[in-house]
């Protein structure tokens, strides 16, 4: 279970088969949500003024795997649900007018994955996100726009690229050095370049003739936790995995992207507990209290409950992390009871 929500610390108490993983991701945002919002609580006036600074989420950590008889059994605990991911954008290389590949590294950034699913499918995704979004290039491409027919974008590294395929084309030296190109970095472009990734990664399950049963086992959500380097907000966005059948009456699995509203809870994998959790986060807005901790009090519990029942699909360790200056790290941490 992973729970991502907008989270507002007190300023006065701080200083600054294949085995599937079933998690509930809870996000709320104040302008726009990533896994978790992560926010300072300001209490130095009468009236509380709350400014966000990030993002946080909460995750459980057992992956649990189909019993025989329709239901779940927990195999492993332990498994990390939530990614910090690298986004690198690389500039063309240029000597005496020539391009020379992309060597120079313009700008690193991190944005953060949460899962809810087959450990397969989440895997070969992330590995697939992370080759894409690590090899971003910097291009002077025709953009199709009138009043703009050609200027800078950023591309994928399997797409083609304008700067690489130019022949006897003179490039000046500095043309790529603008420090504001990587705001065309934006929360959109990295959302789009992950949408992508995930449907490629579900795209060759296509051929193996999927039946209800192979697509129920490999069924996998994700969020994503981005900084947009043009505006400097935080986004939330879920992309959930959805099928179709194709002409020739087969199953195609693919995924669809949703940004989380203001203030809003976004679950992936448990979604019984989204209500509760919205009420939760709303709870703790209004009393002027660290979101983020009383979701992490708040997981551990229904963990708690989730134990007495007859199905346990979440355990502990459970985690809450923090993401702030697109770096992700650990805010509280909770072992298993038998460590």
């Amino acid at each position: 279970m992973i729970d991502v929500a907008v989270e507002f610390d007190d300023d006065d108490s701080k200083t600054s088969p294949d085995s599937s993983a079933n998690s509930v991701c809870e996000s709320s945002v104040a302008e726009a949500t990533d896994s978790v919002i992560v926010s300072e609580f300001d209490t130095t006036s009468e009236k509380s003024i709350l400014e966000i600074h990030g993002l946080f989420v909460v995750a459980d950590s057992l992956i649990t795997t189909d019993d025989g008889r329709g239901g779940i059994r927990p195999v492993l605990s332990g498994l990390r649900k939530v990614h910090s991911v690298q986004i690198n954008l690389w500039r063309p290389y240029i000597v005496n007018g020539s391009f020379r590949d992309y060597r120079i590294l313009h700008q690193a950034t991190k944005c953060f994955l949460a899962f809810s699913g087959s450990t397969l499918t989440a895997s070969h995704a992330l590995d697939v996100i992370s080759e894409h979004l690590s090899n971003l290039r910097i291009s002077y491409e025709h953009l199709g726009q009138l009043e703009k027919p050609w200027g800078f974008a950023i591309k994928r590294d399997c797409e083609r690229i304008h700067v690489r395929s130019t022949v006897n084309f003179h490039w000046e030296e500095d043309m790529f050095s603008d420090p504001d190109l990587h705001k065309l970095l934006t929360a959109e472009y990295v959302a789009d370049v992950i949408e992508h990734s995930i449907n490629i990664a579900l795209k060759s399950a296509r051929k193996y003739r999927l039946d209800e049963n192979a697509y129920k086992s490999m069924h996998t959500d994700f969020m994503a936790g981005i900084q947009c380097q043009a505006t400097g907000t935080y986004r939330l966005f879920t992309f959930r995995m959805n099928s179709r059948t194709d002409a020739n009456g087969l199953i195609e699995p693919y995924t669809i992207r949703q940004e989380i509203g203001d203030n809003k809870v976004a679950v992936l994998g448990l979604r019984r507990f989204e209500t509760r959790a919205q009420a939760v986060y709303d709870a703790a807005l209004a009393a002027g209290v660290s979101p983020g901790e009383k979701l992490f009090s708040f997981i551990n519990e229904a963990i708690d409950e989730v134990r007495q029942s007859n199905i346990v699909d979440i355990d502990r360790p459970s985690v809450h992390k923090q993401f702030r200056n697109s770096a992700l790290k650990i805010a509280q941490h909770r072992k298993a009871d038998n460590y």
